[in-house]
């Protein structure tokens, strides 16, 4: 219920503090344009972060490959949630940006 609408082209900074394990956010892939396109979540950070993205019950998931950040993938109809961590140990804080992009 807390991730943040991550929009196409547009670049989201973010800060994860030394008490603060993860952020999320949200994007969906609903025309048919957009549809089996090709896109790309990507992330660069200071420091060891995580990046996960997760489809939602939305997603048909049948042959689906779940894409990983920093890697080109077609994407299918529905709503995506990415997890962005900290890496163990947790120690200190790390600033991060992060964005969708069609390829």
């Amino acid at each position: 219920t807390q991730a943040q609408v991550l929009l196409e082209g547009k670049i989201r900074p973010g800060l994860l503090s030394a008490n603060d394990y993860e952020d999320w956010y949200v994007f969906t892939i609903k025309t048919e344009k957009e549809e089996g396109a090709s896109y790309m979540v990507s992330t660069t950070a200071d420091g060891d972060l995580s990046c996960e993205i997760q489809p939602w019950s939305d997603v048909n998931v049948f042959g689906f490959v779940s894409p990983s950040c920093n890697l080109t993938a077609k994407f299918t109809a529905g709503t995506y949630y990415i997890r962005i961590k900290h890496l163990p140990p947790v120690a200190g804080k790390r600033t991060y940006s992060l964005m969708l992009r069609a390829q």
